[in-house]
């Protein structure tokens, strides 16, 4: 799907979501479930209007990746990925617009196994992330961005190419969760390789750029 072509359809789920939330808006309770906890048990809570802020982000995170080419000093960039970065906001929005419905639905006593859910979406959407990560440029709004991948081109690429893969195999880890039956075991398998991911990239990064700084001072 060509980039305008695919925000006329993210729009219009988006906007579809948000019309179809205001409207159940008066058959929810005075209380709402917003955030769950690996067991599937709500944490917390907030009041009912708060579907309607869980529904606009979408919306709000659509604006922001629009908006992002326009104010970026690296702008250029943009224009080199343009492919990959409107499958990835496309894959953003369209992540976030069913947990405003999970929430609701889960607030009305509807039998939705959370969890599943949740994990599903974050899952295929790591994915979908690692397979096109590879594809951005060096720019201050989307990617791996640390102090040594925006200063040094070389490092950003290969930081990237690390990245994709790292992405994949969290986003299968979480989707792999869903068949672990143990709580816990199961938030170690789906959450674990995130924080160790993030390290990972962050760490190699730095090595990356020092590794090349030190052939710069051989030479």
């Amino acid at each position: 799907m060509k980039p305008k072509k695919a925000d006329i359809a993210v729009l219009a789920v988006c906007a579809a979501s948000l019309a179809g939330l205001a409207a159940l808006l008066p058959r929810l309770p005075e209380q709402i479930p917003t955030h769950w906890n690996f067991m599937n048990e709500p944490d917390a809570w907030g009041p009912r209007w708060t579907i309607l802020a869980m529904g606009a982000l979408p919306l709000a995170v659509w604006l922001l990746m629009k908006a992002a080419p326009r104010i970026d000093p690296r702008r250029e960039a943009y224009a080199r990925h343009r492919r990959a970065y409107s499958i990835i906001t496309t894959a953003i929005c369209l992540a976030l617009a069913p947990i405003a419905w999970i929430s609701a639905a889960a607030a009305l006593g509807w039998a939705v196994d959370v969890g599943i859910l949740i994990r599903i979406l974050i899952g295929v959407l790591f994915v979908v992330l690692g397979n096109f990560m590879g594809k951005f440029k060096p720019n201050f709004f989307i990617g791996i961005r640390t102090p040594w991948t925006l200063s040094d081109p070389d490092v950003w690429r290969r930081t990237h190419r690390r990245g994709a893969l790292v992405f994949v195999i969290m986003g299968v880890c979480m989707l792999a969760s869903i068949a672990v039956p143990h709580a816990a075991l199961a938030a170690i398998v789906g959450i674990g390789p995130v924080p160790a991911g993030v390290v990972y990239l962050f760490l190699n990064s730095y090595l990356d750029y020092r590794k090349k700084e030190k052939a710069k001072g051989g030479s």
